[in-house]
């Protein structure tokens, strides 16, 4: 072994094959005489193998495992049927509130307001008035001038004669 190959760090895939005994006889010399000079890195791989021995042991034997209750059929069954009450629960509660909104919209209809009362009722029949066929048509005497007065503008019937605070709009 040269000084080049003592310090070459070997990469984590070679210290797996080291740790699971895969790596080939050369290397391997060459990664135990790496982990001679880095103790640090020579412990966790000695834990690695340690994890990896009582994995294997596990693994050997696998009718001596504990057998896992909650893979039993009847634990199943419960599991599955605590699944479908979930679900028939969340399903009533949606039914539930889908009903009350449409108890309370029903009755919060009531306190609609009448066609009588309505906002600008007043307006719409103003509108209703005028906008009839039959209704005479509105005429104005665009000979006659025009007068304003704080902010009204009116139509003299007599000419040159105009309230104290009007004006005659010229133009």
């Amino acid at each position: 072994m040269t000084i080049k190959t003592l310090h070459e760090a070997p990469t984590d895939d070679e210290l797996h094959a080291y740790v699971d005994g895969r790596l080939d006889p050369a290397r391997r010399a060459v990664v135990a005489a790496w982990l001679e000079a880095h103790p640090e890195r020579a412990a966790q791989v000695e834990g690695w193998k340690r994890d990896a021995e009582r994995l294997r042991a596990l693994a050997a034997n696998p009718e001596r495992w504990p057998a896992n209750a909650s893979l039993t059929p009847a634990q199943v069954r419960r599991g599955l049927q605590a699944r479908r009450r979930r679900r028939v629960g969340i399903a009533a509660s949606w039914v539930f509130a889908f009903v009350i909104g449409g108890g309370a919209g029903w009755q919060m209809r009531e306190l609609r307001p009448s066609p009588s009362n309505l906002p600008m009722a007043d307006a719409v029949a103003a509108y209703r008035q005028f906008a009839e066929a039959d209704a005479p048509p509105m005429e104005f005497d665009t000979a006659a001038p025009m007068i304003c007065s704080a902010g009204c503008c009116v139509t003299s019937a007599r000419p040159g004669v105009y309230p104290i605070s009007a004006r005659p709009v010229t133009g």
